[in-house]
């Protein structure tokens, strides 16, 4: 895929600077590691300290937050009945079917995610250990807790089968590993609760609850939400990695949303999220976490079609009629401002200023990626035309445009919590700044960068040395880009 970081390592202008291994690597995330032998990592060989630490009673409470913090972006679940399993499972006990996994599942994750902050409005990059240290704190504290919920949570993943609460045990589980960056283990679980849930559409139709008397009236809604879910995650994950799909998405499934919960009565009244907590959830938040949830779905749908069309013809396209590549960047660039306008009021969000809830937020950012990405093709070209040829001005006018989005977005990024989309966010830090030095090394083409440029690298690598610490292929990141700074200094 042309529009991984991996590809842009490969890019002819960037030769001289990536070390001559890191060149040829096609997936960061594949690289083999030693722990990669017969025997595994041993991952779960703290598995009987981890069981000590699952305390009585308190599933309630961590289900409850849960919903709070986690579901509103998410809602795969249906709430609920999500906290009757809780209750049940505090007074009965934790049993081995599928409502007790959910709810251990639901708990792990309750601990794990934090209340969202607005990230700080600086250019610079003087707080970044400070602010670092206060965020992760919470994490490290909470990680053994979560691990053990987790893990009591993987003892019954073995029973499942392929019923939608199965399902949704199987994609939380995906989201949990995704959280502390096991991203194979994540895609595992997912492949799990795509393939299972494809089986069940195949067996009984993609419509079976008009003639399936024992399905509950809110069976439709959660297969939706399951279906749409998985699709969205799978999608993302493949725009990263070459890996099979599991032909999820070649079904026709008829519904092209899932469908809210909610009449959605009070979407125009605004939400205060600075009064909610765990224990006071607010169902107008909810909503507004729908209009996420479903501007995420299709705008995932879109932004994959627009790849798809950008990437025909490989990178050698893009160095072809220069006036086709702008007009065609702002075709696209009128069906994305056609998107933003259809957004509801409650999640709208303006370029410059970062908004003040975490839904605007979150799409205030994939709207920002998706310029950048659109905006890619044209980046390659100037910097990659025949020295004898001069690149058009509106070229190089959008081209300026690309890269001090790619700067602003990583000093946006520096600030990111722990959540199912970081290391999604670590991978383009690392093809925002090696967009950023491919420019650099190329100033004979007169794309200004932004003054604070060398400052954004510097952000990039220690923010990909920070997650890395967890990650391999992170840490690898890390350190490519660190000697691929160091060579151009020299």
């Amino acid at each position: 895929m042309a529009f991984r970081c991996e590809a842009i390592i490969k890019w002819p202008v960037l030769r001289d600077i990536v070390p001559e291994k890191d060149a040829q690597i096609d997936s960061f995330l594949l690289v083999p590691e030693q722990s990669d032998g017969f025997y595994g990592d041993g991952a779960n060989q703290h598995s009987t300290e981890l069981t000590g630490l699952l305390q009585d009673g308190g599933l309630t409470l961590l289900c409850q937050r849960f919903l709070t913090l986690f579901h509103p972006r998410n809602p795969i679940l249906d709430g609920k009945q999500l906290m009757r399993f809780a209750k049940i499972a505090d007074e009965n006990g934790l049993q081995w079917d599928s409502a007790s996994c959910l709810v251990l599942l639901a708990s792990a994750l309750g601990v794990t995610t934090q209340p969202w902050k607005k990230p700080p409005e600086t250019n610079t990059d003087t707080l970044w250990r400070a602010q670092y240290a206060r965020d992760t704190a919470p994490f490290i504290e909470n990680k053994s807790i979560a691990e053990a919920y987790f893990l009591a949570a993987k003892k019954r993943l073995g029973l499942l089968g392929d019923s939608l609460l199965d399902i949704q045990c199987l994609f939380l589980a995906s989201i949990y590993e995704k959280t502390y960056f096991r991203h194979l283990q994540a895609w595992f679980y997912l492949q799990q609760a795509a393939t299972r849930l494809q089986v069940r559409l195949l067996k009984t139709g993609t419509r079976p609850w008009a003639t399936c008397e024992s399905s509950g009236p809110n069976d439709l809604n959660i297969e939706q939400r399951v279906f749409w879910s998985c699709f969205r995650a799978e999608r993302e994950f493949l725009l990263e990695i070459d890996l099979p799909p599991s032909g999820l998405g070649d079904l026709s499934y008829p519904d092209p949303l899932p469908e809210p919960p909610l009449t959605f009565a009070t979407l125009g009244a605004d939400v205060e999220t600075k009064a909610l907590s765990p224990t006071n959830y607010d169902s107008r938040f909810e909503e507004r976490g729908w209009c996420y949830y479903l501007a995420e779905i299709s705008l995932r749908r879109t932004i994959d079609d627009t790849l798809q069309h950008l990437a025909e013809g490989g990178e050698e396209s893009w160095l072809t009629s220069p006036a086709h590549l702008a007009h065609q960047y702002h075709e696209l660039e009128k069906q994305r401002s056609l998107w933003r306008f259809h957004l509801p009021t409650i999640v709208q969000f303006d370029d410059e200023q970062v908004p003040d809830n975490e839904f605007a937020f979150g799409l205030r950012s994939r709207f920002l990626e998706w310029n950048e990405l659109l905006l890619r093709p044209i980046l390659y070209h100037v910097l990659h035309l025949p020295s004898d040829q001069t690149p058009l001005q509106k070229c190089v006018e959008l081209a300026e445009k690309a890269v001090h989005l790619c700067v602003q977005k990583i000093h946006e990024y520096q600030h990111t919590l722990r959540h199912g989309g970081s290391w999604f966010i670590t991978r383009r830090i690392f093809a925002y700044a090696c967009l950023v030095l491919a420019v650099a090394r190329q100033p004979e083409r007169r794309i200004k960068l932004p003054l604070r440029w060398g400052s954004a690298i510097h952000v990039a690598i220690r923010t990909l040395g920070f997650w890395g610490q967890e990650a391999a292929d992170v840490r690898h990141m890390s350190s490519t880009l660190d000697l691929m700074f160091s060579r151009m200094c020299l």
